[in-house]
């Protein structure tokens, strides 16, 4: 088990995880872990043949990827291979994908044990959808964000404008409607809030408001840190 201090932040997407990890990162001088950008490109790089691929030449092909973790804060920069994440795992047809391919065990443990071997260089502040109930069940801070499906999806809708793109609201909804399907009915790992996490509704707060609410939590409950 790490000695690092590891923070988790769960939720479906549209909660600000990504933003508001790197905040609290920032905050604390260490590094965050997108493990969605993770899961996202290594589903990228596998493709759909993912699905159809006997177990024991999925883990082959999975090792063929490791991921490393360099910063702290908004400087945090995440590569595999040593390469940048790719651009296109932002893609709603590579969101969906993701929620098919992480529901393989194997990929699952695999990026389970990449996750806490992460840990157990440095703390972190860790988001994605399982990391407080099943990759770091002993995390010293755990938080879990949620949203309405309309609001997170307006979010979306905004992100992919700010890119230059002219999303449809229905279509984005559906995609969401159908990852978040995926991600809490799955029988490994579903997407539900830790027992012992601190849940926040984000659906009326802007991201500054979360923030204040979480770093709070943290400033009234001093957290050890063992960098």
């Amino acid at each position: 088990m790490s000695t690092h201090t590891i923070i988790t932040l769960d939720g479906p997407s549209g909660v600000g995880k990504s933003t508001l990890a790197k905040k609290i990162a920032e905050m604390l001088v260490i590094p965050y872990l997108d493990t969605g950008a993770m899961f996202r490109q290594l589903s990228l790089f596998l493709g759909e043949e993912a699905l159809n691929t006997p177990e024991d030449l999925l883990l082959k092909k999975c090792m063929l990827y490791t991921f490393q973790i360099q910063g702290v804060g908004k400087n945090t920069t995440l590569t595999c291979n040593d390469k940048p994440l790719s651009k296109n795992i932002r893609d709603e047809q590579v969101g969906k994908l993701t929620s098919q391919v992480s529901t393989i065990p194997t990929i699952r443990t695999y990026m389970k044990t990449l996750q806490q071997s992460i840990s157990d260089i440095t703390s972190i502040v860790v988001e994605g959808r399982d990391m407080g109930t099943n990759v770091f069940p002993n995390a010293q801070y755990k938080f879990f964000l949620d949203a309405k499906i309309n609001i997170r999806a307006k979010r979306r809708i905004l992100q992919l404008q700010e890119k230059g793109l002219d999303p449809n609201i229905q279509k984005v909804t559906s995609d969401m409607f159908y990852r978040d399907s995926q991600d809490t009915h799955r029988t490994i790992a579903p997407l539900v809030p830790a027992k012992d996490a601190f849940y926040i509704d984000t659906s009326s707060m802007d991201i500054e408001t979360v923030f204040e609410k979480i770093s709070l939590y943290i400033k009234e409950n001093p957290l050890r840190t063992n960098n």
